[in-house]
């Protein structure tokens, strides 16, 4: 957690909200509230715009938001955290995506060669 003021151009940041700030924004995020995401539309020296994605209470509930943009005053903000994307998490979702479209191309395509039966071109249940 930094307690610099969040970077301009960050694409992602979460806002650590403090007491003093939920007395601050209650009224506008929930009165509970502990960590604010979202993208920074506007920053001065007073205040903070963001548009708001998630927003986490004390209990560790979640709530998503759809974007609505929040005025938060920079007392109200205890620090942040820029939000990156993880890249191990990313390669295994790609990689278990690779495996899943391989496995279901695999047997409507029948790229691995096992005969399926009553299939076009084949001759039905081997007779002995």
């Amino acid at each position: 957690m930094q307690s610099a003021p969040p970077p301009e151009s960050s694409p992602v940041v979460a806002l650590m909200i403090g007491d003093r700030g939920r007395t601050l924004i209650g009224e506008r995020v929930g009165s509970l509230v502990e960590q604010i995401e979202g993208r920074i539309v506007r920053r001065d020296s007073m205040q903070i715009t963001m548009q708001v994605h998630k927003v986490i209470d004390v209990r560790g509930n979640h709530s998503t938001w759809t974007g609505e943009q929040v005025v938060i005053p920079n007392e109200a903000v205890m620090g942040y955290r820029a939000r990156k994307l993880s890249k191990f998490k990313t390669a295994l979702l790609v990689g278990a995506g690779v495996v899943a479209l391989v496995l279901t191309l695999g047997r409507s395509l029948d790229i691995f060669g096992v005969p399926v039966e009553g299939a076009p071109g084949t001759d039905g249940p081997s007779q002995s």
